[in-house]
């Protein structure tokens, strides 16, 4: 019953959050050191765009643009399909149908900066682009196109800017580098209170999908009705009379160790410290 309550709870978890479909990942976990990275500060409904840097991004009449967005695809089409981040031609300001993939929306890869420093930031990369061709580096020719979008760990944004891949820029592999506060890694409940305020409903819907499976399993399968059709019953039941106990064991606690403290303070002869003949340490 437990793993069929898990089930469908998962099940429909991944229903309320919407994850479904082809959807760039916004929330990223190193495997190795535990560290949570969220890109949702980056998402633009308008997405992004920066201009080729190679005659100082200053643009003209005719200039060429690099569109990509965050956990979301590209607002802009290319070849008839949303990609993970594309290259477009722009006349006028006006972004056409002219464009290349700079990476599949499928194809998206996280990685730490630097792998033993979590704290440096992360690399998003797109790969499976179109087939590249008239690259600065003729090797690249015939491979497909990728772009990384490298996040640096800092407390405001910056702008961003075009940086060489093995010492030069190419068109076959490029990198755009942000110092950003999405490139920092996010305890918890990060975000202040509405931070705790998503993780206390995230809570609310887990336990509210538990209980009416619970429930729905116990009354079909194990023919229970009413209140003891709630799953695990005699557990919550107790809960209240635990928690009350927990919390008599811990100012048990912390009455004893202010007494230690007092008491310590006293015989530094700073203060005195009298009992109230209620087990209680005044000064």
């Amino acid at each position: 019953m437990k793993m069929f309550t898990a089930a469908i709870a998962f099940a429909l978890l991944g229903l309320v959050l919407g994850q479904t479909g082809v959807v760039p990942a916004c929330d990223w976990t190193d495997p190795v050191s535990g560290k949570r990275f969220n890109f949702l500060s980056l998402k633009k409904d308008e997405g992004w765009k920066i201009r080729d840097q190679s005659d100082g991004g200053a643009g003209g009449l005719f200039s060429m643009v690099y569109l990509f967005n965050f956990c979301s695809p590209t607002p802009t089409k290319c070849k008839d399909r949303f990609v993970g981040a594309m290259e477009a031609l722009e006349v006028m300001g006006q972004v056409t149908e002219t464009c290349e993939i700079l990476g599949d929306l499928g194809q998206q890869s996280t990685t730490l900066v630097d792998t033993f420093d979590p704290s440096k930031g992360v690399r998003v990369t797109y790969f499976q682009g179109d087939m590249c061709q008239n690259s600065e580096n003729p090797v690249e020719n015939g491979s497909p196109r990728r772009v990384s979008f490298k996040l640096l760990c800092g407390s405001s944004e910056e702008s961003w800017i075009q940086t060489p891949v093995s010492g030069q820029i190419t068109k076959c592999n490029m990198e755009f580098v942000l110092r950003t506060p999405a490139g920092c890694p996010v305890s918890l409940f990060s975000g202040g209170i509405l931070g705790v305020l998503r993780y206390l409903i995230y809570a609310v819907i887990l336990f509210a999908i538990y209980g009416a499976a619970g429930t729905f399993y116990n009354k079909r399968v194990n023919n229970i009705s009413g209140i003891e059709a709630f799953p695990h019953i005699e557990f919550w039941r107790k809960t209240p009379a635990h928690a009350f106990t927990l919390v008599r064991f811990v100012l048990k606690k912390s009455r004893v160790l202010v007494d230690m403290i007092l008491a310590r303070v006293g015989k530094g002869g700073s203060t005195q410290s009298y009992s109230s003949g209620k087990g209680y340490m005044t000064v």
